[in-house]
């Protein structure tokens, strides 16, 4: 990939259906075995609408950060057997319900420790380091990704962007997640998020 040529594979995920607080469970459905974590960092828009911004200024944009769990399935069903495009199908993937745990504060951006291109970031699975990146190691930047998504649509005031996940999901280890498993993901200057998992016959 090349960054200045290519431009990023982008999804949405439903504010509504997918954002959960910290602290609360994602419901792992029976038979979607292949439930995968990626920590990221989460850029908010703000303070004025956003449309076809240039790079140089794609910062005044931005009004902080926090940090989301981009959970994905990594095709445990397969939901259409028929498809009128080929490869992969981001919605089965990427827009299950409460699949975007999210939190614990938004950091303005004044009151980053230092830039957002230069922050630790740290997934753990039951207390075990599976990621461990530096945001500089994004393939895009926040001014790319700020860029491309305004190149396409206007960003409002409160719209969140996912920066990308580190090396070391579950895909990549073969080891998906299961009920009773805990993923926190830190970064650094914003703090921690924690999710547990648990099965969908738990829920009340």
């Amino acid at each position: 990939i090349v960054p200045d040529r290519d431009a990023p594979i982008m999804f949405a995920k439903s504010p509504r259906s997918c954002i959960i607080d910290p602290g609360e469970p994602f419901y792992i459905v029976d038979g979607r075995a292949r439930t995968d974590y990626e920590g990221e960092m989460a850029i908010i828009m703000g303070p004025q609408p956003a449309y076809r911004v240039s790079r140089e200024e794609a910062h005044d944009y931005v009004f902080g950060y926090s940090i989301m769990q981009d959970i994905s399935d990594r095709g445990s069903e397969r939901l259409r057997e028929v498809t009128m495009f080929p490869g992969v199908n981001w919605f089965d993937g990427k827009s299950t319900d409460r699949c975007a745990p999210f939190g614990p504060v938004i950091v303005p951006k004044e009151f980053l420790p230092q830039a957002p291109g230069n922050l630790k970031i740290v997934t753990k699975l039951n207390g075990e380091i599976v990621q461990d990146a530096n945001t500089d190691q994004f393939i895009w930047d926040e001014a790319h990704l700020v860029s491309y998504v305004t190149s396409r649509m206007t960003l409002y005031p409160g719209d969140v962007i996912l920066t990308g996940t580190p090396a070391g999901t579950g895909m990549e280890r073969q080891k998906f997640l299961k009920p009773g498993d805990v993923v926190t993901v830190e970064v650094e200057g914003i703090g921690t998020l924690t999710t547990p998992f648990k099965a969908l016959s738990e829920k009340r």
